[in-house]
């Protein structure tokens, strides 16, 4: 598949990196613009192109940039794709100012949904950097991790578990987007690299108590 990616951070630039090695036509974007991204090109094998270029052909675009920096992303950017993967964590203080409608209980990606105007799943976002960059399996292998995709359209979610499992862990459909509350910072099956079994568990022992206090230690650390 072509997967165009905005953000071309940590996650991102990983990301590109485990597609690119499976075999898809990665685009990678960022708001500072392709002559940025020359290093990481070349260490992950993905295409540097403008933002406004990333979802062009793109059978799913993938973004993941800070929450905070969401409002600035022109919804135009993703409107032709028919795919849109939200990978963002909301990191109070530490990385995010304070978004009161995801303190009064908005969902994080309803919240994504909302502001670019389309549909959008949830992927990607329960994993760090080094167990994305290193933990990534065949499918079948022993040990192998499992990650949570939520959405509603049933098409976009079938395109998002199958780049989970080219990026190399097991897939687990875990609901609609508005109970994507259930991998979202601080629950069980954040950064936990759980089997898909365990995973499937964790997701159902969520509580919206789990992420009230995760928000509340991660305020108290020093900004990144």
């Amino acid at each position: 598949m072509k997967i165009g990616i905005i953000g071309a951070g940590k996650i991102g630039g990983t990301l590109a990196a485990r597609l690119v090695a499976s075999g898809h036509d990665v685009a990678l974007a960022n708001s500072r613009g392709p002559s940025t991204l020359a290093q990481v090109a070349q260490d992950t094998g993905a295409r540097a192109v403008g933002v406004s270029e990333v979802a062009i052909a793109a059978d799913a675009v993938i973004v993941s940039i800070p929450l905070r920096a969401l409002p600035e992303l022109d919804p135009s950017h993703v409107a032709g794709v028919s795919v849109v993967i939200d990978t963002m964590n909301y990191a109070p203080v530490r990385r995010d100012p304070r978004i009161a409608e995801l303190d009064e209980g908005e969902v994080e990606s309803m919240r994504v949904q909302r502001l670019l105007g389309r549909d959008v799943v949830k992927a990607f976002n329960t994993i760090n950097v080094p167990s994305l960059r290193d933990l990534g399996r065949a499918p079948g292998s022993r040990n192998r991790i499992a990650l949570p995709v939520a959405g509603d359209s049933s098409n976009s979610v079938d395109v998002a578990l199958s780049l989970v499992d080219a990026a190399g862990f097991d897939a687990v459909a875990s609901g609609p987007l508005d109970q994507s509350w259930r991998q979202q910072p601080g629950t069980p099956a954040f950064c936990t690299n759980l089997p898909a079994d365990d995973l499937q568990l964790a997701l159902d022992q969520a509580s919206l108590a789990d992420i009230e206090a995760w928000r509340s230690h991660i305020a108290t650390l020093p900004p990144v």
